[in-house]
């Protein structure tokens, strides 16, 4: 009960702020995602369909945003609004394909059996999640907002390790793969993959804020990245491990050069004093059991993924390689035989997004996808490795190991199409896109132009559009100190009255 009541307390004061700040509010959105599978959340208010907890938040801030947000254009990059239109075709058209369908879905006993929970999962719950990160987008002018918007990611992180801590308790330590499915999916809500891939992504946002700030904020973003990592053991996810160590190799490949020293020496230092986590997850990748005689197969490793589900799925592609059959298309065609034949069961997907996207959408939904995922992962890229505001790189590195995260983790599972557990990906695409767009913005500035400096010299301080960043009247357009030699040998003063 007193639960139930400090949830009420939170959603009201979430919804009258929203009228001062919808910013705020929105973050805080975010962060009460955390607890939306939660089995004490409620799942309807007074009995009426769809409106629970986070849905009147949602709905509370996006009125707020529509009478009191400031009227300007959406100036994203040409190409990224293009993809993302295109996206959100395609999930109203691979939806649309799957309506016909729901006779087919009842005779095999699927939840999603009817018109309306169909609708509701497969366009309006994904539009909902697509919505909060472009209300992110528009919302991040400040540079206390982009760090509010940081920040929040961190949070919600740190909030769902906490969570696990306090539900699992010594199983985070000691429970083993079938311990970590049971428990996350019945006390936090999401599947222990799903968490994984969540926490591995908060530790890669603190490290790299910490890496980029001084002080007591340092301190503090690697205490929050320590506190990650026991709970991304605890959830004994492969695909994850992996993850977190491909994430510390590209991003020191390509920017942070300290991570290749780190990851070593961080390894070395686990093989010391920790021979018991050592154990355990070498134990997850074990090729030679003594039952298989020392030689256990990729599909055993797979947990027969390659053999009883993705073949099967790569057989249906073949029928249909350029627009699918729709989504949910393992569970509506012949491939749901084939799966059950030599699986038991079947799942909502291939476990694979790849295959998913192929097997549902083909190979143009492929293209679309790669397509937004790799506009993202581009701009991110520029802005990890520019020598402007400090801010400039940490939002660049965090979309830049958001979009490599996701790239890896879509090996075993689903995450090209929007759910909960992607808010993260969402929010972290929307704060690169926005950064990159003042960073444009600033450049086409009149007297940035007359400065004759670089665009990736130039931090986003100077955008013109940039409420309370550097925008002080008359102020002179200054780029960042490292770039000044550069200036004087160019003969540019590197100054410039705003026009």
């Amino acid at each position: 009960m007193l639960r139930l009541i400090l949830l009420a307390l939170v959603v009201l004061a979430l919804c009258i702020y929203a009228w001062r700040d919808w910013f705020a509010s929105l973050c805080g959105l975010v962060l009460l995602t955390t607890f939306t599978q939660h089995t004490d959340m409620p799942r309807t208010i007074m009995g009426i369909p769809g409106l629970n907890p986070w849905n009147l938040v949602f709905l509370a801030v996006v009125a707020a945003w529509a009478i009191n947000r400031k009227r300007s254009p959406w100036q994203s990059p040409k190409w990224v609004k293009r993809f993302l239109i295109a996206y959100l075709l395609l999930l109203v058209v691979g939806a649309a394909r799957t309506l016909p369908d729901t006779g087919i879905l009842r005779q095999r006993e699927v939840i999603l059996s009817t018109i309306p929970t169909l609708v509701m999962d497969l366009i309006l719950n994904p539009f909902k999640y697509i919505a909060v990160g472009l209300l992110m987008y528009d919302g991040a002018r400040t540079q206390r907002r982009l760090w509010m918007s940081v920040f929040t990611l961190v949070g919600s992180g740190l909030l769902h390790a906490l969570m696990m801590y306090k539900t699992m308790r010594q199983y985070v330590f000691l429970g083993d793969y079938e311990d970590a499915r049971r428990m996350t999916d019945k006390m936090i809500g999401l599947h222990a993959n799903d968490l994984a891939a969540l926490l591995v992504m908060s530790f890669w946002i603190a490290v790299v804020v910490g890496m980029a700030l001084k002080g007591k904020w340092r301190w503090a973003c690697f205490g929050a990245a320590a506190t990650f990592v026991p709970a991304i053991y605890g959830c004994h996810s492969r695909t994850a491990y992996l993850a977190l160590v491909m994430v510390a190799v590209v991003m020191g490949v390509v920017r942070w050069r300290r991570l290749l020293i780190a990851v070593p020496v961080i390894a070395m230092v686990t093989f010391a004093f920790f021979g018991g986590f050592v154990e355990n997850i070498a134990a997850d990748f074990e090729i030679g059991t003594p039952d298989h005689g020392g030689s256990r197969d990729l599909n055993e490793l797979t947990t027969g993924r390659t053999s009883n589900i993705w073949a099967p799925t790569v057989d249906q592609i073949g029928e249909a390689p350029f627009i699918g059959h729709g989504r949910l298309a393992v569970w509506r065609t012949k491939c749901y035989t084939e799966i059950l034949y030599r699986e038991f069961s079947v799942p909502s997907h291939p476990h694979n997004s790849y295959l998913e996207v192929l097997v549902d959408s083909g190979i143009v939904g492929l293209f679309i996808v790669l397509g937004l995922l790799f506009s993202i992962w581009w701009i991110s890229a520029l802005l990890m490795r520019s020598r402007g505001d400090p801010l400039e790189s940490v939002v660049g590195s965090v979309g830049f190991a958001a979009i490599v995260h996701v790239l890896g983790l879509g090996l075993s599972s689903n995450y090209f199409y929007p759910k909960q557990s992607m808010l993260w990906l969402i929010c972290c695409s929307a704060v690169v896109v926005r950064v990159w767009t003042f960073r444009q913005s600033a450049f086409g500035d009149a007297g940035v132009r007359r400065s004759r400096v670089r665009p990736q010299q130039f931090s986003v301080r100077a955008a013109p559009e940039l409420e309370g960043w550097g925008r002080a009247r008359h102020a002179r357009l200054s780029p960042n100190p490292g770039v000044r030699s550069n200036q004087r040998k160019s003969g540019g003063t590197g100054t410039g009255q705003r026009t």
